[in-house]
């Protein structure tokens, strides 16, 4: 979330687009903090972390949600998944996908609020890249229903793009995808490629960068633990 740059409602309104793929190839060296301004102004923890971090997607970046932090005030919770279920609401999903662990959290509620079925994703590590697949109980749920694909942050889309191949794997017709805090520019490419459109209830800039294109590692920055706590 890159200094000067507001967090922007859903559907991204004035956000100017990233480049193709849906990585800032910039470096932005101070990242906006008004998100996390704006949360803890209503009592909610600090989640912001600056500094030099690997992502699931195989990129490096500049900054890291600690969502599990938000996720210890039900109230808060309860009330974004309202928002963006509103927000939502359009697309008349029969059932809503979330990833774990986060995307599960945020994508239950949200399911609520819309009166549609839920399930989760579980990840898997495979050669390729990270896959995730909805348990073999629940995978009849999908079959020839309209799933929505709910997670807590969209970066990189890496999450999202294999719960959309499950899903349409096992049946399902895949209408949107959705998180509570997106990476702008990266709903341009995943939407593209998913072939839906992909909403947020934020929408907000920070870097990230191929490892070869990383300007923290030629300066022979360290990678940082997501968690805080080394080893």
């Amino acid at each position: 979330m890159p200094h000067g740059y507001a967090a922007t409602p859903v559907g991204c309104p004035g956000v100017p687009p990233g480049r193709p793929g849906g990585r800032v190839r910039r470096y932005y060296p101070n990242v906006t903090r008004q998100l996390e301004q704006d949360t803890a102004a209503a009592g909610g923890p600090h989640f912001v972390r600056f500094g030099h971090f690997a992502y699931e997607s195989g990129d490096h970046g500049d900054t890291w949600l600690s969502l599990e932090l938000l996720f210890v005030d039900p109230q808060w919770l309860q009330r974004s998944a309202g928002l963006l279920a509103e927000r939502l609401r359009r697309f008349s999903p029969d059932v809503v996908c979330g990833p774990l662990v986060g995307g599960a959290l945020v994508a239950q509620p949200v399911a609520a609020a819309l009166g549609a079925r839920f399930v989760y994703a579980e990840r898997q590590v495979s050669a390729g890249g990270p896959m995730y697949f909805v348990p073999p109980v629940a995978r009849p749920t999908l079959a020839g229903r309209r799933v929505l694909i709910v997670d807590d942050v969209i970066n990189a889309g890496s999450a999202t793009r294999a719960c959309a191949k499950d899903i349409r794997d096992a049946g399902g017709e895949l209408v949107a995808a959705a998180s509570l805090i997106l990476r702008n520019g990266a709903d341009l490419a995943l939407s593209e490629r998913l072939g839906v459109a992909v909403e947020c209830l934020h929408s907000v800039r920070w870097n990230i960068w191929p490892p070869a294109e990383c300007p923290l590692c030629q300066k022979r920055q360290p990678l940082d633990s997501p968690t805080g706590v080394e080893g």
